[in-house]
């Protein structure tokens, strides 16, 4: 697999996350914009940070990507997430 197949897969892998939340959140709060991924960067061959922007905090909000190392086949992976951008200091990049 290509490097840029892994930011391929990693950035449609944060879009279809940032479609669920969108759609949970419709309906909660005035109208507002939905989250967007605004850009990525590749930092190594298996880390990368994926720039989202988060209307509810109005900034984008760099997440790190880190595939597992050996998989350079494509297979499958699990996916996990956490939440950047909380607390005062919290950034990347």
């Amino acid at each position: 697999m290509s490097i840029r197949g892994g930011i391929s897969r990693g950035l449609t892998a944060c879009i279809g996350v940032l479609a669920v939340v969108a759609a949970l959140c419709q309906g909660v709060g005035p109208a507002a914009s939905a989250p967007a991924v605004t850009g990525s960067k590749q930092i190594t061959d298996r880390l990368s940070i994926i720039y989202v922007y988060s209307p509810s905090m109005n900034r984008v909000i760099g997440n790190q990507v880190l595939r597992p190392a050996g998989n350079s086949a494509g297979a499958p992976t699990s996916t996990s997430s956490t939440a950047k951008g909380v607390g005062p200091k919290a950034t990347v990049g």
